[in-house]
């Protein structure tokens, strides 16, 4: 990651996997403010109260395609495999690690 990554959790919805999805996890929604982020990139997820998770980024959708990488100015869904609806609030920040 070139400048560090900012994005403001708008939405998540749950992808519950199953027969047939490779994919499940948690999608966190929001507008990238800044930087750029790629699959397999370590981010913080910072909630309201200040509490700070280290989490990895499993997958990217921009516009209704899969990508690898999500950047400034994009509307973007993150993918978490290690998150569940309850680790997560509209309003947290995910960002760069400091």
């Amino acid at each position: 990651m070139s400048d560090a990554f900012c994005m403001v959790v708008a939405d998540m919805f749950v992808l519950p996997g199953g027969e047939g999805l490779s994919l499940s996890g948690l999608v966190l929604t929001g507008l990238v403010e800044q930087g750029s982020v790629t699959v397999g990139d370590q981010l913080e997820l910072v909630s309201a109260d200040g509490n700070v998770r280290t989490v990895v980024l499993s997958g990217v959708e921009i516009f209704g395609r899969d990508t690898v990488t999500a950047t400034k100015g994009e509307n973007a869904g993150l993918l978490f495999s290690d998150l569940s609806k309850k680790d997560a609030s509209c309003g947290d920040i995910l960002r760069s690690p400091e």
